[in-house]
């Protein structure tokens, strides 16, 4: 939230917090060089467990309606809720450094049963309620309820809230 644009990287595939658990990267600008190694990221967001996939897609939007720029990671084969379930984990910045768990994330949205994959795609929607909040939408392409694996997309209107939600109680 300093006025200057920064990078975030996602990591499906990384391993430090288990096979395929995922992290995110982010680096604030100014950037410069050619190159940037991973390790030099200012802050590093790991997935909570094996296979997890965190990182899958992220998004930047302002989710709680603050002024700033607030970040959605999904992770489609997290299993909280069931095998593969997924979620997404909403982060309210300013963010800080170092490293830490996705698990303290302000906000983690469960996928609805297993095989979903939500936080397959997460998207900034902007302001499609037109009330001055931005909102989130969430893809789950495995989703069930209209057929199997037919898909669904959830939104989420702003200003989102902090805890734990389930998909299931998203606004459309």
């Amino acid at each position: 939230d300093d006025g200057i644009d920064d990078l975030v990287i996602g990591a499906h595939y990384e391993t430090s917090e288990g096979l395929m658990a995922g992290a995110v990267y982010v680096f604030y600008g100014p950037l410069s060089g050619s190159s940037l190694s991973l390790l030099a990221a200012d802050h590093k967001l790991t997935g909570q467990s094996d296979g997890d996939g965190a990182g899958w897609d992220v998004a930047l939007m302002d989710a709680d309606d603050d002024g700033a720029d607030d970040l959605a990671i999904g992770a489609p084969y997290e299993s909280t809720v069931g095998s593969e379930s997924g979620a997404v984990y909403v982060l309210y910045g300013p963010l800080g450094s170092g490293d830490a768990p996705l698990a303290d994330a302000d906000l983690i949205l469960t996928g609805e049963a297993a095989g979903d994959r939500a936080g397959y795609s997460v998207d900034g929607a902007g302001d499609v309620s037109d009330d001055g909040a931005d909102d989130l939408v969430v893809g789950a392409p495995y989703e069930d309820t209209s057929g199997s694996d037919a898909g669904a997309v959830y939104l989420l209107l702003g200003p989102l809230g902090s805890g734990e939600e389930t998909l299931a109680d998203a606004d459309l």
